[in-house]
């Protein structure tokens, strides 16, 4: 298991951010590679990941849920995805929260 631990401060305000993050359709739009697909019954989602490296190219087929709590602008991302070269399964898991960013009308996640 590999954990990794950042902050990304940004220029708008939290609940400016807090619009982009939980909006599936919004992040995949800044994602290169990424696409949404369908919504499920159970609120899960597919989607896809190209990934270059070089002049390889690997595609990810996922399936993830997105756990959102508004009110403490916090949610967590669960994904598990199979590429398309050897069938590599990868599970990921993701926890974020939208606070106050050190300068004024800027946010911090």
């Amino acid at each position: 298991m590999i954990e990794v631990i950042e902050r990304i401060e940004v220029q708008a305000p939290p609940r400016t951010v807090w619009e982009v993050l939980s909006d599936p359709h919004a992040v995949v739009e800044c994602v290169p590679g990424a696409g949404l697909g369908d919504k499920h019954e159970d609120g899960s989602y597919d989607a896809t990941l190209t990934v270059k490296f070089g002049p390889a190219k690997v595609a990810f087929r996922a399936r993830f849920t997105l756990e959102l709590d508004p009110a403490t602008l916090s949610g967590k991302v669960t994904s598990r995805a199979k590429d398309n070269q050897g069938g590599t399964r990868i599970k990921t898991s993701m926890a974020f929260k939208v606070v106050e960013g050190q300068a004024p009308g800027s946010s911090a996640i």
